[in-house]
C-alpha cells in the first residue's frame, strides 16, 4: 500500500481540483477557488476522518473521466456530489 504524508496528499488533492478547473480560463473564479481552497482545509480534514468508508478515489476518478471526455454535465453534476457528500 502507498503510503503519502497528510501535506503531500493535501497538496496534489488542491492540484487535482485546481487542474479541472483550470480551462475555463477566468482568473476570478480561480483565484476565488485558491481562497476558497485554503479557508477550508482544515475541515476537510478533520471530514476525511469522519467518513473513513467514503469512496473518495472513485468519486475522483468520475471527476477525472468526465472532465477527459469533456461531458460538462456530468463532471458538474460529479463535482456537486462529491463536495456535498460529507
Amino acid at each position: 500500500m502507498l503510503r503519502i504524508a497528510i501535506g503531500e496528499w493535501a497538496e496534489a488533492h488542491r492540484i487535482f481540483h485546481r487542474t479541472l478547473l483550470e480551462g475555463c480560463g477566468n482568473p476570478v473564479l480561480l483565484e476565488t477557488f485558491d481562497r476558497m481552497w485554503t479557508a477550508s482545509e482544515l475541515a476537510r480534514r478533520w471530514s476525511a476522518h469522519r467518513t473513513p468508508d467514503r469512496d473518495h478515489l472513485g468519486e475522483h476518478a468520475l471527476l477525472e473521466r468526465t472532465a477527459l471526455a469533456r461531458d460538462a454535465d456530468a463532471a458538474a453534476e460529479a463535482l456537486v456530489r462529491h463536495s456535498r457528500t460529507p
